[in-house]
């Protein structure tokens, strides 16, 4: 199953959903320091972390609707950001699976994970 992460932090929800099974297509982050710390995992050959497609960037730039075929997008935003970034997420979700995708957002503590089931928002 594909997956495209916002937020990624040092990946440990990419870690996690690699393991279950899941292969990043496109991970966003905008801090340079996690960023340079998942490069250094991924030149020393880490599986998973050799394969993970990282960019520095920020998540308002990234042209979501060329994932539109992932089956899962996840993230982790800062909680000083939560307001302001379920309206960003909830852009690039409509952006990613269409105006009306058959998704639900299921909210966790200490960040957000996005996942597409058969329940309409």
């Amino acid at each position: 199953m594909d997956t495209v992460e916002l937020f990624t932090g040092c990946g440990g929800l990419a870690l996690g959903l690699a393991r279950a099974g899941f292969q990043a297509r496109r991970m966003s982050e905008w801090d340079k320091h996690s960023v340079a710390n998942i490069e250094f995992n991924r030149a020393n050959g880490l599986k998973p972390i050799s394969h993970w497609p990282i960019h520095m960037e920020d998540v308002r730039t990234v042209k979501w609707s060329d994932y539109h075929r992932v089956d899962l997008v996840a993230g982790g935003p800062p909680a000083s950001l939560s307001q302001s970034v379920d309206c960003i997420a909830a852009r690039k979700i409509s952006a990613i699976c269409g105006p009306k995708p058959s998704g639900q957002f299921v909210k966790f503590s200490l960040g957000h994970f996005y996942s597409r089931m058969s329940v309409d928002y």
